[in-house]
């Protein structure tokens, strides 16, 4: 819209975007998505650095990067397979 409010189907939109990754974000393995979520603030709003990550899941800084790039990875494959349907 012109005034900058969003449109029912942004809404819309909104809501399956939204479903998708919570879809996707199950696929993973406890700790993967807890290491993406945190990563990118789904869990609270704030987004943590690798080695806030890694001291809460008791790894290094370098060991959750790897944890998070190999789940991003995988969560990227399985929406182009979901998104090519």
């Amino acid at each position: 819209m012109a005034n900058g409010d969003p449109t029912p189907e942004d809404a819309v939109m909104v809501g399956v975007e939204s479903d998708l990754l919570n879809d996707l974000l199950h696929t993973l393995e406890p700790r993967a998505r807890y290491a993406v979520e945190a990563r990118f603030g789904l869990l609270d709003g704030e987004r943590k650095s690798f080695r806030e990550v890694g001291e809460s899941l008791g790894v290094t800084a370098e060991a959750a990067r790897r944890l998070v790039s190999r789940a991003v990875a995988g969560l990227r494959d399985d929406a182009e397979d979901i998104l090519s349907v």
